[in-house]
């Protein structure tokens, strides 16, 4: 697999405080740091704004996956 990609689209008035990536071991899932720390770079967990459509888009974009591994984002919407 060359690449995968997680996305979340949320309307403009919701704001998010916070955001992060996972990336678990399948069967134990135990989080492997050095993948985790790769999937939190900004090449990779992206919040772009979209004024033209009114939303905020969320991706988590992986090139190469580690094979026998899950990816997790996690996001914290601001009150």
């Amino acid at each position: 697999m060359d690449s995968i990609g997680i996305i979340f689209h949320f309307p403009w008035k919701v704001k998010l405080a916070g955001r992060h990536a996972l990336a678990l071991t399948q069967g134990t899932r135990q989080v492997n740091k050095g993948e985790t720390e790769r999937c939190n770079t900004r090449e990779s967990l992206l919040l772009e704004e979209d004024p033209q459509k009114g939303e905020h888009i969320l991706t988590l974009s992986v090139r190469r996956p580690v094979i026998n591994h899950s990816y997790v984002l996690l996001y914290e919407l601001a009150e």
